[in-house]
């Protein structure tokens, strides 16, 4: 069974790449390719210098277990790469990712991808730039160091995503968990283990920081596009009956610690409505209730400095309904629902002119049915936890020119 599955992915490549060049800019670079119809095989069908493909040099002779684990491990050269313009077609089934180079400091620039599960995967320090995408509904369409999973470095420092167009989206669920699933347009899913055999002796933890999504919109294409979540950050521990089959108790347990400006989302708009009606969080997931070590009791996600998890420039439309009070416009992500006075305190943003300033809801003369959701929920082990999210309690007010380029940006 090991030696078929095994044999089929070597097989199932379209564009697998390693170099270990570490005089050219980039070791691998790659422009004005299309690759299509990639098969299932829990990975993308372009894979460029994973940790798994190793050049053959005196520390690396044949990959074995004792040589991945030794003080110099084995493993595929850490060296950046680059892919321009590269296309990436039909990939939808679920278990066949969008293109995969794991090597930090790379780049993808100006790309175009249809997939239906992880897609944009830039990993730590490297760069993903201009992008247009179609997508399905099983992973996300952003997933940076995608779920903490045989990478170089364990967690996420640096990465970038930058411009990204969605311009048809088939989402409602957040992804494929029950009732509701943990994933959105940014997820992760993150394993709090050692799924590296190089990280043995190494790491004592993961970090996250650094890590910024910039400009990114959702468009509505009538009414047809359909999203579940904008943002879900999990965190599971290893485990044998986990909803993640790679994040098996198998793997070492290894804290995952998510400092200030982990993640910071900016410039998002997401042209149309969210799922808010299961556990209220439809702009942001934080759930860590799996993240409970078997060893210690202690949560393996670890949330203790603040901003964390920078929402603040994050806009989701207004649904039909508009919140019972006939409101056309955007709102941004909020703990509380209009059931809370603390719901006062809240942004959005009204249309009925070019330029609109977000407001707190009690600068409103609100209807007296007024209705608004919660969106963002943060659930572990115990209940609600403070997860270190950094949304709109306070905006300052923006100019007209200075709201222009938040929305404007270069579109593939």
């Amino acid at each position: 069974m090991e030696v078929g599955d095994a044999r089929y992915h070597i097989d199932s490549g379209l564009l697998e790449l390693s170099s270990n060049d570490s005089l050219a800019l980039f070791a691998v670079d790659i422009s004005d390719v299309t690759v299509s119809n990639p098969l299932k095989r829990g990975d993308g069908g372009v894979m460029v210098q994973s940790p798994g493909h190793f050049v053959q040099s005196f520390d690396c002779q044949h990959g074995t277990l004792e040589e991945q684990q030794k003080e110099n491990p084995c493993q595929g050269p850490n060296f950046p790469a680059r892919a321009f313009g590269l296309k990436y077609m039909g990939a939808w089934h679920d278990a066949v990712d969008g293109p995969s180079m794991k090597s930090e400091g790379s780049e993808y620039l100006y790309m175009y991808v249809q997939c239906a599960d992880d897609t944009l995967k830039p990993y730590s320090r490297s760069l993903v730039r201009d992008s247009t995408v179609i997508h399905g509904g099983v992973g996300g369409v952003v997933t940076p160091c995608t779920y903490n999973l045989q990478s170089y470095t364990p967690g996420c420092s640096e990465s970038k995503t930058l411009n990204t167009h969605i311009v048809r989206i088939l989402d409602p669920s957040a992804g494929y968990e029950t009732p509701q699933g943990r994933g959105g347009l940014f997820a992760s899913r993150y394993c709090a283990g050692k799924t590296n055999l190089a990280w043995s002796s190494s790491y004592n933890e993961g970090n996250f920081s650094g890590n910024i999504v910039d400009g990114l919109v959702v468009e509505p294409l009538g009414d047809l596009n359909q999203v579940g979540r904008a943002v879900s950050i999990v965190v599971d521990a290893p485990q044998d009956d986990n909803q993640v089959y790679f994040c098996q108790k198998i793997h070492e347990e290894l804290p995952l610690v998510f400092h200030t400006d982990a993640f910071v989302f900016k410039n998002w708009n997401v042209e149309v409505p969210v799922d808010n009606s299961v556990d209220g969080s439809g702009a942001v997931l934080v759930d860590t209730r799996f993240a409970m070590s078997a060893t210690s009791g202690k949560s393996l996600a670890v949330f203790e400095e603040d901003g964390a998890i920078d929402v603040r420039d994050l806009r989701l439309r207004i649904p039909p309904g508009g919140m019972n009070c006939g409101y056309s416009g955007d709102y941004y992500p909020c703990m509380y629902s209009s059931d809370s006075d603390s719901a006062l305190d809240c942004y959005v943003r009204l249309f009925g002119s070019f330029y609109h300033e977000p407001k707190p809801f009690r600068s409103l003369e609100l209807c007296p049915s007024w209705s608004a959701p919660q969106s963002l929920s943060c659930q572990g082990p115990n209940g609600t936890f403070d997860c270190k999210v950094a949304y709109p309690s306070q905006i300052p007010s923006l100019s007209a020119s200075q709201y222009e380029e938040s929305v404007s940006f270069a579109m593939v």
